[in-house]
């Protein structure tokens, strides 16, 4: 856990919510690189807080091939979504973090925050590992995500706390499906 802070968040009049996050989430991963913790863990995770994340299903992942993989070259990443590395759950390789801190200022920059890590992890060299297994939401085309009844790492959006608490009972009482 690293403490991210107070973000700085003023951007000037008229700038998308996709601009803001993108602005947001450089800052976050700007702490990250700054603060230096990540360097003692193969792995960093960020998430977001209306997600229900599950790290003990995303550390069975971790244990396959792909933490042997991820200890070489400039490490990897793990594509989350068919359409596109999505937000609400990055897992990134500690070399593919110091990869990220060595050449972000080379990145371009597209509209949304997570289309920019994809791309600018992708433009570093670093490897991206598909795992579709890792976030179910409906922006993903995943069907009833809001049930929290399959295997996935997380489950998102929860905007209500009462629907968040009801996702992490369904994971917690019964063994998932998928």
């Amino acid at each position: 856990r690293v403490d991210v802070g107070n973000v700085d968040v003023y951007m000037a009049q008229k700038v998308s919510v996709e601009n803001v996050n993108l602005h947001i989430n450089k800052q976050v991963w700007k702490r990250i690189l700054d603060a230096g913790r990540f360097r003692q863990y193969q792995w960093t995770v960020k998430a977001d807080p209306d997600a229900v994340f599950f790290p003990e299903r995303l550390r069975q992942i971790l244990e396959g091939a792909d933490q042997a993989k991820a200890a070489f070259g400039k490490g990897l990443f793990l594509n989350n979504c068919g359409f596109g590395l999505h937000g609400p759950l990055e897992v990134v390789s500690n070399r593919a973090l110091e990869a990220y801190g060595e050449g972000s200022s080379t990145c371009k920059r597209p509209p949304q925050e997570d289309v920019y890590l994809q791309q600018c992890l992708v433009q570093l060299g670093v490897t991206q590992v598909n795992h579709f297994n890792l976030l179910a939401e409906d922006h993903c085309a995943f069907k009833d995500w809001e049930e929290c009844s399959s295997g996935h790492v997380a489950f998102h959006p929860f905007k209500k706390v009462e629907d968040y608490e009801q996702c992490l009972d369904v994971v917690e009482e019964g063994p998932a499906v998928g």
